[in-house]
C-alpha cells in the first residue's frame, strides 16, 4: 500500500513543482511586461528629469566633438596602425590567417579593415574617418545599453568612460579595440534582453554580437563568460531553466567560433615568452589606475566610489525586491549587472596576471567598459539618483574636460617628419638605422626611399611586429655584428648612419660584452635586458669610431606628440 502511494505521489509531486516553475515564469513576463508600461520608456519630465537629459545630450555633444578632434589631429598611423593595415592588406585572406600566429588578435578586425580599404579607404585620412566611425559607434552603443537596461541615461557611462582620454584615443585608433569594445557593449545589452524575454531576434543578436566580440579581441571572451554567467544568475533565480539554457547556449557559440585559432594560439606561446616579464598585482594595479586617471588625477576615485555605491546598492535591492512576484525589475538589473562586474573584473585581472605580459594603458579599456555599462545599470535603477548623477556628469566634465581636451589633439606620431627629412637629406649610400626596431615597422609606410634601412637588432620583416624573429636574435652569441659591419661600411666609404631612435651610451674604457644566449641570463626570456644590451653596443661602437655625430631632428616637446612614437634623429659621418 505504502508502495502504490508513493508511486502516485511521486508524478503528483513531479507535475507541481512545474506548474510552480510555470507560474514562477508567468508572474516574470507579467512582471517584464509590467516594468515595459511603468518604467521610463519615454525620457522623464521632472526637471531633474530634464536636467539629466540636458547633462546627457551635452556630454554626448562634447565627445562627439572630442572625437572629431582626435580625427582631425592624430595625423599619420603609427607603428601599432600600421601594423593593422599592413596584416588587413596582406596579398590573400589565407596570407592574412597565416599571419595570425604572429598577431593578438583574431581576423575579423583585418577583414573590416581590408574591405574598408578595398572602398578606398587605405589612405590615412580614410583610415582616421574609419576609426571616427568606430567610435562614434561605441558611443552610440552606450546609449543603447543604457536604454535597454532601463536606465534612463547613459549619464555614468558617458562621464567615467566616454570622457576617458585612453578610450577615446585607442578607441577611435586603427587597432581591434574599438570594435571589441563597441560590440562588448552590445552584448551586455542584448543578453539581458534574452534574460528578459527570450524573442527571436533578441537571441540572434545577443549571439551575433557575443561572436563578434570575441572575434575581435581574444580577452573578450572572458568578460562574454561573465554577461553569461549575470543573465544566467537572473534566470536561475526565476528557475527559468530553458531561458538559462538558451543563455548558455549563446556563450557557447561564442566559444565554439574561436576554436578554430587554437593552433595560431598555440604557436603564439612560442614568440610571447619573450614579452612575459615579472609583474605582480601591484604593478597591474599602477597600470590600471594610470588608465583610470587619463583624463584627471581625481578619476580612479569618482571609479572606486561609484563601485562602492554600487556594491551597496545591489544587495538592497535582493532583499527589497520581490522576485516571486517578479514585480521589482530593478533587483534582477542589479543582480545581473553585479555578476556581469565581478566575474568579468577578477577574470580579466586573473588572465591578466595570469600571462605575464605588462599591460599597456589600453589593454584595460574592455574591462573599463564593462564596468561603467554595468554600474551605470545598477544605479540607474534608482529613482533619487538623477539629480545627483547629472551633477556627478557636470562635475567631472568641467574638471577633466579640458584635459581631455588636450589629450585628443595630441598627434600620435612623428614618423611623417622623419620620412620628411630622410627624403630630403638621405642619400643612396647612407644607412638609416631604426632603434628600437619595432619603431621601423610606422618608418616603412612613410619612407620608401632608396636608402637602406636596417634595423637594431636585425629584423628583416618591418611590415608587422614579428616577436618571433626576436626571439630568434636573442639565441645569437653576437646578433647585432652585421650591423656593426654595415655601420662601419658606410661610415668608411663616405655615407652617413642616420639613426632613428637614437642609442643610449654608457661611459667606459671597455666595450659592453654581448649577452648570451636566452635564456641564460637570470630574466629568462625577457627581451628588455637584450634590447638595452645591443643598443649600447651600438652606442660604443659610433662613439669609439665616429667623427661626428649630430642631432638632426629634435623630438616635438609633449605633449604635442605621443611620447611612444616621438623619435629624435640622429646623423653620423666619418671614421677614425
Amino acid at each position: 500500500m505504502n508502495s502504490n502511494n508513493q508511486e502516485v505521489a511521486d508524478p503528483v509531486s513531479k507535475t507541481g513543482k512545474r506548474q510552480k516553475a510555470r507560474d514562477t515564469g508567468t508572474r516574470y513576463r507579467k512582471g517584464c511586461a509590467a516594468r515595459a508600461k511603468t518604467t521610463s520608456i519615454g525620457f522623464s519630465t521632472t526637471w531633474t528629469g530634464r536636467t539629466e537629459l540636458a547633462a546627457a545630450c551635452l556630454l554626448s555633444l562634447f565627445i562627439v566633438a572630442l572625437h572629431l578632434a582626435f580625427r582631425a589631429s592624430a595625423g599619420p598611423l603609427w607603428r601599432d596602425e600600421v601594423n593593422s593595415i599592413n596584416m588587413a592588406t596582406l596579398a590573400t585572406v589565407p596570407d592574412i590567417w597565416d599571419h595570425l600566429k604572429w598577431d593578438s588578435f583574431p581576423i575579423l578586425f583585418s577583414l573590416v579593415l581590408r574591405g574598408w580599404a578595398n572602398l578606398g579607404g587605405g589612405s590615412d585620412a580614410g583610415l582616421r574617418l574609419f576609426g571616427l566611425l568606430v567610435g562614434l559607434l561605441l558611443l552610440g552603443s552606450l546609449w543603447l545599453s543604457s536604454r535597454l537596461l532601463s536606465s534612463r541615461l547613459p549619464i555614468l557611462s558617458l562621464s567615467i568612460f566616454g570622457l576617458n582620454s585612453v578610450a577615446l584615443v585607442y578607441g577611435d585608433s586603427i587597432r581591434p579595440y574599438g570594435l571589441g569594445l563597441l560590440f562588448i557593449v552590445l552584448t551586455f545589452a542584448f543578453v539581458w534582453r534574452v534574460a528578459e524575454v527570450p524573442r527571436t531576434g533578441r537571441v540572434v543578436l545577443a549571439a551575433l554580437a557575443a561572436m563578434l566580440s570575441v572575434q575581435c579581441m581574444y580577452q573578450n571572451a572572458l568578460l562574454v563568460l561573465a554577461i553569461i554567467m549575470g543573465g544566467v544568475a537572473v534566470t536561475v533565480r526565476h528557475r527559468l531553466w530553458r531561458r538559462s539554457a538558451l543563455l548558455i547556449g549563446v556563450g557557447i557559440m561564442a566559444a565554439v567560433s574561436l576554436v578554430p585559432y587554437w593552433p595560431a594560439v598555440s604557436q603564439g606561446r612560442d614568440w610571447m615568452a619573450i614579452t612575459k616579464g615579472s609583474i605582480g598585482l601591484d604593478f597591474v594595479g599602477q597600470r590600471l589606475m594610470s588608465s583610470l586617471e587619463a583624463s584627471s588625477d581625481f578619476m580612479p576615485w569618482v571609479w572606486l566610489a561609484t563601485l562602492m555605491v554600487s556594491l551597496v546598492v545591489t544587495p538592497y535591492f535582493q532583499l527589497h525586491g520581490s522576485p516571486a512576484e517578479a514585480t521589482d525589475f530593478r533587483s534582477d538589473v542589479t543582480l545581473y549587472c553585479l555578476v556581469a562586474l565581478l566575474i568579468g573584473g577578477i577574470s580579466f585581472l586573473a588572465l591578466t596576471l595570469a600571462l605575464g605580459v605588462p599591460p599597456a594603458l589600453w589593454h584595460f579599456l574592455p574591462v573599463m567598459a564593462l564596468a561603467a555599462v554595468a554600474m551605470d545599470g545598477i544605479l540607474g535603477t534608482i529613482a533619487p539618483a538623477i539629480a545627483w548623477r547629472a551633477a556627478l556628469a557636470l562635475g567631472i566634465w568641467l574638471v577633466s574636460g579640458p584635459t581631455v581636451w588636450s589629450n585628443v589633439h595630441q598627434r600620435l606620431t612623428n614618423m611623417d617628419s622623419v620620412a620628411g627629412l630622410l627624403k630630403a637629406k638621405a642619400q643612396a649610400n647612407d644607412l638609416v638605422l631604426v632603434n628600437p626596431w619595432y619603431c621601423a615597422v610606422g618608418l616603412s609606410r612613410h619612407y620608401q626611399a632608396g636608402t637602406s634601412l636596417e634595423t637594431l637588432p636585425p629584423m628583416g620583416d618591418s611590415r608587422i611586429h614579428r616577436y618571433d624573429l626576436l626571439k630568434k636574435q636573442m639565441l645569437m652569441p653576437n646578433a647585432i655584428a652585421p650591423v656593426l659591419t654595415r655601420m662601419q661600411e658606410t661610415l668608411q666609404g663616405g655615407g652617413r648612419v642616420w639613426i632613428v631612435g637614437g642609442l643610449q651610451y654608457e661611459s667606459g674604457s671597455e666595450p659592453p660584452s654581448p649577452l648570451p644566449p636566452a635564456p641564460r641570463l637570470p630574466s629568462g626570456w625577457w627581451y628588455g635586458p637584450y634590447m638595452s644590451n645591443w643598443e649600447k653596443q651600438a652606442a660604443y661602437f659610433l662613439q669609439t669610431h665616429a667623427l661626428q655625430i649630430d642631432l638632426a631632428l629634435e623630438p616635438t616637446k609633449y605633449p604635442a606628440v605621443n611620447p611612444l612614437e616621438n623619435c629624435p634623429v640622429f646623423v653620423v659621418q666619418g671614421w677614425k
